[in-house]
């Protein structure tokens, strides 16, 4: 996570089938605790084989819902840049400066935190647009980076899973352990608590907390190379 005013840039490699050296970068969060842990799982860790155990580093111990997973996270996420495309031409037919908050009934709401919902025009819209349509392109991407690098991200990956969840089939509890292991944490949760105060979302240096406040949700601050200000 981001630190205080200096942007933490962290490379995340994911593991080729039998290169266990590649799952060893760590996401630095400022805590001793955190000090040991994997990087996050991306989509193509979801393995085929159901026999692949969730991963037992954060307590889950379900088998991986496999393809079946995979094709209803990529179905959820598809299906999230649809609905935001037509809130996107909705928004444009209303006057300049209407949000979701003036927009009864629209799906995107339900997946965005109602702390910030008169936020959420057409202009953040266009934006959480393209935030979708390249993570779907890395995520695609079995050589790139699939780790969330920033909070539009996290919330993205987060729904997105989270609706494969809503299914009776699927078993929650091992999805959140998954989800919690490729995120690194659940953070994004407190920007949905109505008791977490506004302070608490700034960044906190003593603690290696990034900033989950609206103004700095498209700024890149997950798993990227660490610099001090520069390339």
């Amino acid at each position: 996570m981001r630190r205080g005013h200096r942007r933490l840039r962290r490379t995340v490699r994911l593991a080729e089938p039998g290169d266990t050296g590649a799952r060893t970068a760590q996401k630095d969060r400022g805590r001793a605790d955190h000090a040991h842990r994997p990087p996050p799982r991306g989509i193509h860790e979801i393995h085929e084989v159901r026999k692949e155990p969730m991963n037992n580093d954060t307590g889950g111990d379900h088998p991986m819902p496999g393809t079946r997973m995979r094709r209803l996270f990529d179905e959820n996420l598809s299906m999230i840049e649809t609905m935001t495309r037509i809130e996107i031409r909705r928004l444009g037919r209303m006057p300049r400066g209407t949000h979701l908050g003036q927009d009864d009934g629209n799906p995107v709401t339900d997946l965005l935190p109602d702390r910030y919902l008169d936020r959420y025009d057409r202009e953040f819209l266009y934006r959480m647009l393209g935030a979708a349509i390249r993570l779907r392109a890395r995520l695609a991407d079995p050589k790139t980076d699939h780790a969330a690098h920033s909070v539009i991200e996290e919330i993205l990956i987060s729904r997105a899973v989270r609706l494969v969840a809503d299914d009776d089939n699927e078993e929650g509890s091992g999805l959140e352990a998954w989800l919690e292991d490729w995120l690194g944490d659940l953070d994004v949760d407190r920007l949905y608590d109505p008791a977490a105060d506004e302070a608490t979302l700034a960044s906190n240096p003593a603690t290696g907390s990034g900033d989950m406040r609206f103004d700095h949700w498209f700024e890149d601050q997950y798993w990227t190379d660490e610099t001090d200000g520069g390339e």
